[in-house]
């Protein structure tokens, strides 16, 4: 029998954050979200989130306290002892910075470039690369464009589809604007750079490159630093949280592999130790 997660009590002043809010739900692997007027005036639970600075003040006890901070938010005078999380939250200490397009990396499985040339043979597409902005000469559907990512060779992207494109180790070529959006310290590491004129040449060169596997792990690599749930068991470490009651350890274990659990090598192990437990890990509480 499984401890039950310890509770995180939930702090909202207003509407939260939409990256705020997923982080939630990306925390909820491990703990027990429960808002804040669902518990008992004197309740207190294992840690405090509060999902904006105002919402804050309707911490109590002695229990470790998070506070999502966003751009704008005036920090220079804290909340004492708090972890601060979010856009506008320093990157050091127990503190935990969210980057912009944060995001479940579970969705997106990587795919590198063997994988993906074994994938376009079978299905006898050509090794070209492929072009999935909206203002491309022959878009792609808009519903069609991740399958598109995970098989090619290279592709042009826009800010809509850069992160998903990175999460799937997919080589990229954008114009600076684009990786600014995402990666503005980085950004030449990751993805091929171009004017909007030789963008289209710039993806044929990088889909015969002889780095492509370095290229596509780097890829991948900086997308992880953006996964929702990387920075849900950051901040529960900082709030002294160790992933207890945790109902999906090893799918985690795994996913910081660079196995996620939709994956097929996943399914498997996932499914073997849940007959060696009698339990079905990464499974529903």
């Amino acid at each position: 029998m499984r401890p039950e997660r310890p509770s995180l009590g939930l702090l909202v002043e207003r509407s939260p954050d939409p990256t705020a809010a997923e982080l939630i739900v990306s925390m909820a692997r491990w703990v027990r979200p429960v808002a804040s007027v669902r518990l008992a005036r004197e309740e207190c639970p294992a840690a405090w989130f509060a999902l904006s600075l105002a919402a804050s003040a309707g911490a109590h006890g002695d229990c470790p306290l998070a506070v999502w901070v966003s751009e704008g938010d005036d920090i220079d005078q804290p909340v004492a002892d708090a972890v601060l999380v979010g856009p506008a939250a320093p990157d050091e200490g127990r503190h935990v910075r969210v980057g912009r397009g944060a995001g479940d990396l579970e969705r997106w499985p990587w795919f590198p470039p063997f994988v993906r040339a074994r994938n376009r043979r079978r299905v006898g597409l050509p090794d070209t690369a492929i072009d999935v902005r909206a203002s491309a000469a022959h878009p792609i559907p808009h519903d069609d464009v991740p399958t598109a990512l995970a098989l090619a060779s290279a592709a042009v992207v826009d800010e809509e589809w850069i992160l998903v494109a990175l999460a799937l180790g997919t080589l990229c070529v954008a114009t600076e604007d684009v990786v600014a959006s995402v990666a503005p310290e980085r950004g030449r590491e990751i993805v091929a750079i171009g004017g909007p004129g030789e963008l289209g040449e710039l993806a044929s060169t990088l889909a015969t490159a002889p780095d492509q596997a370095r290229r596509s792990r780097a890829a991948r690599a900086f997308a992880s630093t953006l996964d929702l749930a990387q920075v849900a068991r950051r901040v529960l470490r900082s709030l002294g949280i160790e992933d207890s009651g945790g109902r999906d350890d090893l799918a985690t274990r795994l996913s910081e592999l660079g196995t996620p659990a939709t994956s097929a090598v996943a399914r498997r192990a996932l499914g073997a130790a849940a007959t060696l437990s009698g339990d079905h890990i990464g499974g529903n509480p």
